[in-house]
């Protein structure tokens, strides 16, 4: 029946993912095979699946582009989402202008801000090898930062 309905359209956007006991092996999400390839507008009918979103919860980040500057109204059921400016994810923030000057500014002073903390405990102290500080920096500064 769906394919019937979108016969005219276009591909979509597929999602591929993996579910297994290997979840968490991160060489895994390498692999070609044991994936599941979905459609997203197969997603239609989720919730007869039991998957639900949470409204209250749920927020749009629109970016406009050329053609389209106006901000558009995404209701479900009736209701009208949270527009936001700002989106942060994983310590990754993506703003409504497309810009990642603000990111990189507040990476860079967790990073800093992590750096001040070792300072006073691991860089005095002479008893921690080179080699140790250095892997602790990259651990916890630099991961950071990046």
């Amino acid at each position: 029946m769906l394919d019937e309905a979108f016969r005219d359209k276009g591909d979509g956007v597929y999602i591929q993912s993996r579910q297994n006991a290997d979840l968490f092996n991160v060489a895994h999400f390498r692999a070609k095979t044991k994936t599941t390839r979905i459609l997203m507008r197969e997603l239609l009918f989720a919730d007869d699946g039991a998957l639900t979103i949470n409204i209250k919860k749920t927020e749009v980040l629109y970016q406009p582009n050329s053609t389209r500057t106006r901000e558009e109204d995404i209701m479900v059921d009736g209701n009208k989402l949270n527009s936001i400016l700002e989106f942060t994810y994983l310590g990754s923030t993506t703003s409504s202008n497309g810009c990642i000057d603000d990111d990189i500014q507040r990476r860079m002073a967790k990073a800093s801000a992590s750096f001040g903390r070792l300072c006073q405990i691991l860089w005095n102290n002479h008893h921690v090898s080179i080699q140790v500080k250095g892997k602790i920096y990259r651990a916890i500064v630099l991961s950071t930062l990046l």
